[in-house]
């Protein structure tokens, strides 16, 4: 049966979760455009257990906490990957690569975000920032690239491998099961997908993550709208395909007859068993959802850079600019 999330939502009021540490925009600038090395800023990787965190900042410097510590310390001028995988983060043979069309022209380190990676730290699912160019390597070895069709996702934990990916080639959308080292896929479920004739309220896949807790593929969701006033934002589905919850919401309100938009970006934490769901027309705030069936658990304030894979230690950006690493676990030890 398929769980609508609308059923469990009540509004709350933004948790104002203390922070461990911040990071004010005059030690870290905000985001800025650089000519060799694109935009920087806005960028973040926290290791599995929260206990390492590290920054990019506007100006391209990394800064880097400790658990223990009481703040930033400054780290160097380097691509965030790099740093990462200088404090352990990552294994240090785990190859962050360009992308096959442009990689023997580039002079430049590149750099990557973490989309995903196995228990053994053996296989990462890696993107090129402010790209869709993913990557799954093992090691130094590229073991697949994407195409301009595939959106790659999670990695789903299976005897042969295999990562969760979206095809984009056709209207609906395909959420595939991809088998790592073989050209194999496998359908899991038909995609709603935004018409462009007749407009409904579904948008387009975003990036897919995974709940270890509960085998759930977790899809969300973004697109604009000219009619419709409502949207799914969210959808869970088993590792079967079965659809098990969604999340579906009004859109923000229209003015002038205007198109709107709306897009949803999940960063799951705590093994898999929460989320935080933040969406470009509220940057100011994000919402803490149970992945078990969708309900929201709380509010929080500020857009969320990253969270830890293991535990409930996140990054969020306030309104004001100011970078802030909180533990969310105060806001769901209750619900476990």
């Amino acid at each position: 049966m398929i769980v609508s999330a609308a059923l469990f939502f009540a509004f709350s009021a933004a948790a104002p979760a203390a922070p461990l540490v911040e990071l004010t925009q005059l030690d870290c600038s905000a985001q800025a455009f650089d000519k060799v090395h694109g935009y920087r800023g806005s960028r973040a990787i926290i290791s599995d257990d929260g206990s390492k965190v590290v920054v990019e900042c506007g100006d391209g410097t990394v800064r880097l906490w400790k658990s223990g510590e009481t703040k930033f310390e400054h780290m160097d001028v380097m691509p965030l990957f790099r740093a990462a995988q200088a404090l352990g983060i990552v294994p240090a043979d785990t190859l962050c690569p360009w992308s096959s069309i442009i990689r023997d022209k580039m002079k430049t380190e590149a750099d990557c975000d973490i989309l995903d990676h196995d228990a053994a730290k053996n296989t990462y699912v890696l993107q090129t920032p402010l790209s869709p160019q993913s990557f799954v390597v093992q090691g130094n070895n590229i073991v697949r690239e994407s195409t301009v069709f595939e959106r790659f996702g999670a990695l789903i934990p299976t005897k042969t491998g295999n990562l969760a990916i979206v095809n984009v080639q056709s209207r609906p959308e395909l959420l595939q099961l991809l088998t790592i080292g073989a050209e194999n896929t496998k359908l899991l479920a038909t995609l709603p997908s935004s018409n462009l004739i007749f407009e409904d309220r579904e948008g387009s896949a975003g990036a897919v993550s995974y709940s270890v807790a509960y085998k759930y593929i977790i899809v969300p969701f973004g697109g604009a709208f000219r009619v419709a006033n409502k949207m799914t934002y969210v959808r869970a589905f088993n590792e079967t395909g079965i659809e098990k919850w969604k999340i579906e919401r009004k859109l923000p309100g229209r003015t002038d007859n205007r198109i709107v938009g709306e897009y949803v970006k999940l960063t799951t934490f705590a093994s898999g068993r929460y989320a935080l769901m933040a969406k470009t027309n509220e940057k100011s705030s994000s919402e803490i959802i149970d992945l078990k069936n969708g309900a929201t658990v709380a509010n929080v304030d500020g857009w969320p850079l990253a969270a830890s894979r293991d535990s409930s230690i996140a990054l969020v950006r306030e309104p004001s600019g100011t970078l802030s690493l909180i533990d969310l676990g105060p806001l769901t030890e209750n619900r476990r």
